[in-house]
């Protein structure tokens, strides 16, 4: 019976090493997914800034010396 019950301590204990190394193997990919989807976040608001912009929006400032092309 002590046996048994050291093998099962055992057990346990590399399968408690195991969840510990899991967990944080899972906390480091959940971090760089969040920060992934942030850089997302910033460029879709940026594309979507730029898809509303035309050659008349106000914001658009032209270089001395550039020329219109009238559409």
């Amino acid at each position: 019976e002590v046996a048994l019950c050291n093998e099962v301590r055992n057990t346990l204990n590399r399968t408690k090493e195991s969840i510990e190394y899991q967990l944080s193997e899972l906390k480091t990919a959940k971090s760089r997914l969040e920060f992934d989807l942030t850089d997302k976040v910033d460029a879709y608001q940026t594309d979507s800034f730029c898809t509303s912009l035309t050659n008349d929006s106000p914001l658009i400032l032209m270089k001395p010396g550039a020329t219109r092309f009238p559409m």
